[in-house]
């Protein structure tokens, strides 16, 4: 490991002790990657990748190399990099980097300067608006576009090069952002961890109405491929530094549970049955568990390969709790629970050790804990 690889390595691990588990899963769910031709010399994104020139890099102090991946991944986290694909992108891109550096000065995370002059955009005038808002300000106020020209890291954010590329890394940023606050909630981060201005703007971003399929395919590719375990170090690092290592396992054990309380009509328990059997054609799980349940469990079904979903038999009609499910997986958790409902019960708040997808078939505003997709 050179120089510029171990300075990397120490700023990621920076964030993961100086930085929110919510931040610190969005870094280390990143790509990190060397490019000389940046220009001019700094940083940029296009996504599920952060890029450094590496002489500006080693040029910052070990804390600016922090805040500077620190702005990458909200870049990310923000999506900026789609939202600001129909505007025009180098003032959306300056808006974001108000928005973005004003948040990690009040955080404590040090700006890079250059000459005793930060080399970043920041304005308290900004203070807590959203990323279009100044966008707004910026292009139709000179007065806001003369303060807007001293930055040199313009242009660290890349736009995606096609629609079909922009809808894909959205939906791959969905997938980051609820690993992200599945992290921050299980490790009982108390509210106001992420600013109350950007926490709604991921907030409208990870419970859209958008087709849930393309969301859960990868939800469930990424789970499968992308995950962290510090049972087997990282051998690049080893012993030097001990870092959590890559690997890839097998889908395992998915569950569903099906809601078949009385507010559901027939038609949309057609829909369920009609989605669960396309999850399980599509990813064949190790382990797939169907849960038959309202206001508590009717049947259990652990569906093997080559079972039909037509088959199995759902009662229900009662009331709803969601209860009976989360008490039914402590025993055997799975490594993710889809939860097909209208959401109309009282909610879960203890966050569970499996991420949760509420399929919700109704209006419902979204679950308190995992993440919310509407089925249409």
């Amino acid at each position: 490991m050179d120089d510029k690889d171990t300075a990397l390595t120490k700023a990621k691990i920076g964030i993961l002790i100086t930085g929110s588990k919510f931040l610190s899963t969005i870094t280390f769910s990143l790509k990190h990657e060397w490019d000389n031709t940046i220009n001019p010399p700094t940083a940029n994104t296009k996504g599920k990748v952060i890029k450094y020139h590496p002489d500006f890099f080693m040029s910052l102090t070990p804390e600016e190399r922090i805040f500077l991946i620190a702005h990458e991944s909200w870049h990310v986290a923000l999506n900026h990099l789609t939202r600001g694909s129909n505007k025009d992108f180098s003032i959306y891109n300056k808006a974001a980097d108000y928005i973005i550096n004003l948040m990690l000065v009040d955080a404590g995370f040090i700006m890079p300067k250059k000459d005793g002059k930060n080399i970043g955009l920041l304005d308290y005038q900004y203070k807590g608006m959203s990323t279009d808002q100044v966008y707004d300000l910026l292009k139709n106020n000179p007065n806001h576009q003369k303060n807007n020209s001293s930055s040199i890291m313009d242009g660290d954010i890349q736009p995606s090069a096609s629609t079909e590329a922009s809808e894909a890394l959205e939906v791959d940023i969905k997938v980051i952002l609820t690993k992200a606050l599945t992290a921050s909630k299980m490790a009982g981060e108390k509210p106001g961890t992420i600013p109350g201005d950007i926490e709604r703007e991921i907030n409208e971003l990870i419970n859209p109405k958008l087709p849930w399929q393309k969301l859960l395919a990868r939800f469930l590719t990424q789970f499968t491929k992308e995950q962290y375990s510090w049972k087997k170090p990282n051998k690049r690092f080893f012993p030097d530094m001990i870092l959590p290592s890559l690997h890839s396992n097998t889908l395992g054990h998915v569950a569903i549970a099906n809601d078949t309380s009385g507010s559901l009509s027939k038609e949309e328990q057609t829909a369920i049955v009609t989605e669960i059997t396309q999850i399980h054609k599509t990813y064949k799980p190790d382990k797939l568990t169907i849960l038959d349940c309202d206001y508590k469990i009717h049947n259990t079904y652990t569906v093997g390969p080559r079972d039909k979903i037509q088959d199995l038999k759902f009662k229900g009609g009662g009331g709803t709790s969601f209860f009976p499910v989360f008490d039914y997986f402590k025993k055997d958790p799975p490594i993710l629970l889809i939860y097909f409902t209208d959401l109309y019960a009282e909610q879960i708040t203890e966050v569970p050790p499996y991420p949760v997808i509420w399929v919700c078939t109704s209006k419902h505003k979204p679950a308190y804990i995992g993440t919310t997709i509407y089925l249409e």
